[in-house]
Parts: structure tokens; sequence; C-alpha cells
């Protein structure tokens, strides 16, 4: 029996633990126990569980049976009866020194890869501050996002340094984004001349950006324009 075409992409499709096993390692070589994909891999299935800290995560792990562990990656050394979880430790010395960038991005592409072949939903870029994340400086882990209307799926991710904004981070994020054919949404923040000739002229995408009244003199030139140079759409509401 011939396979469907979601079939066959399922097929073909790598799994996330063989993504992982892409990322950079920043551990050192020596005395490495757990291989990168099994501690990611239980971090990924620790936060979808609703795991909010290392703690948490470690209990997860913990809370894991030998079936899952080996599923996971987790190996049986020859001396050990059974395969031992990791701990916080073990978690926390991969975590904190790994580029969360880099692992979004490898993320973002595999599920991006799951996405319907032709879809050209459009993508909205917002940033919002991670709960519970606020940092020693006073201020919270801010993310800027790009995610695909029709599929509610994000498809890139990028972290806002403390002493910036998301302006400077809207073409990079959307560098790895197929976006030829679709329309990007922002908001008011992002309604710049050089987003706009990005997407048009570099990326072949149309947009739909937010004009608010602390950019006066466009809208004044907006208000200034006759009706037919909007969208058929906008005289049919």
């Amino acid at each position: 029996m011939e396979q469907s075409a979601a079939e066959q992409q399922v097929h073909q499709q790598e799994r996330l633990l063989d993504v992982l096993a892409q990322v950079s390692d920043p551990r050192s070589r020596h005395g490495r126990r757990y291989p990168i994909q099994a501690l990611l891999g239980i971090a990924v299935a620790a936060v979808l569980g609703g795991a909010q800290s290392l703690r948490e995560l470690a209990e997860y792990a913990g809370e894991l049976t030998q079936e899952q562990l080996a599923a996971l990656g987790v190996p049986l050394r020859p001396w050990e009866a059974r395969r031992q979880a990791p701990r916080e430790a073990a978690l926390r010395k991969l975590l904190h020194r790994l580029d969360a960038d880099a692992v979004d991005a490898r993320i973002c592409r595999w599920v991006a890869a799951w996405l319907p072949a032709g879809d050209r939903s459009a993508v909205a870029v917002d940033g919002k501050t991670l709960r519970g994340s606020k940092l020693p400086a006073g201020k919270g882990v801010h993310l800027l996002a790009a995610l695909v209307h029709g599929q509610r799926t994000v498809v890139a991710q990028r972290r806002v340094p403390g002493k910036t904004n998301e302006i400077p981070g809207f073409q990079p994020l959307l560098d790895g984004v197929d976006l030829t054919g679709r329309v990007v949404t922002a908001d008011a923040m992002h309604t710049q001349r050089d987003h706009a000739e990005y997407l048009v002229d570099q990326r072949q995408a149309g947009y739909l950006l937010v004009v608010k009244d602390n950019q006066p003199g466009l809208v004044d030139a907006i208000s200034r324009l006759k009706p037919a140079a909007f969208s058929p759409c906008a005289h049919h509401r």
C-alpha cells in the first residue's frame, strides 16, 4: 500500500534526539557521563511536562522508568545494573554553558520541517518576556519569536540582549525562515523602513505592520493617501 505524503514526511523526518545530538557540546570531553542528546531530551520532555526549574528537571528525570531513560539515550554502563537518571548538577553543568540561540535554531528548523508542504500562512513576529525569568539586573529574559499563523508553530526564536530592544533582532530572526510569498505581521515597534525593504526586496515577502500616533509623520502621510491606494479589503469591512 502506498504511503500518503504526510506518512512519507513522518518516515523521512529526523527524530528530535538526532537533532539534539548535533548541538555543539560545551562540556569538556573528560568525564562526560551522559550524551548531550539525552540531557537535552530530558530537559525538553520535562519542560513540556510543566517543569520550571533545574530542580524540577532533575525530579522529572528521577521519575522516568528504565525504558524511558533508554529511549532518551541514557546509557547503561557495563558495571551498573540500572540506568542512572541525571542529577541536577549534570543538567546544570550543560544547560548553563549552552548556546541557547543555537539550540533554538536547530529545534525550530526541525519543527518547521513538519509544516505541511506548500503552506504559505502568514508569519507573526512578536516578543515576550518569560514569566519567572527575572535576572540579577532586574529584567526578565525577553525572546523575539516568529510564529506561523495557520499552524501556531514557532519557527524561529532569539533572545533579545538586555541592553537593546527587538528592532536589531528582526532581520536575524527571519533570516532562516522561508518567507517567499508569505505575509509577515508585527506590532508598531517594527514599523521601520529597513524592515519593510528587507521583507520586500530581499525576502520576496509582504508585510502588515501597525502604525500608531507616536509616528506622526507616517500617520499624516497615510492619511493623505487616496482610498484607491489601499487594499480592496479596507472598503468592504
